[in-house]
């Protein structure tokens, strides 16, 4: 898996002069990576509802 995802990192580690660019080169970067990972872990794979990641769904459990 480490090597599947070594040039994406290795391109995310590249200085972009552009802000701008840099934030569209991130983008279309880290949609690669999630593509990948997605492709890798399979179909099977269970997801999380969106309120586990909510600060709600977080501290649920704590006062």
């Amino acid at each position: 898996m480490a090597e599947a995802f070594a040039p994406t990192v290795e391109a995310l580690l590249q200085p972009s002069p552009n802000p701008i660019e840099q934030e569209d080169e991130f983008e279309a970067i880290a949609n690669q990576l999630a593509d990948e990972l997605t492709a890798s872990l399979g179909p099977d794979v269970p997801t999380l509802p969106d309120s586990t990641m909510s600060r709600a769904g977080i501290y649920q459990e704590h006062p």
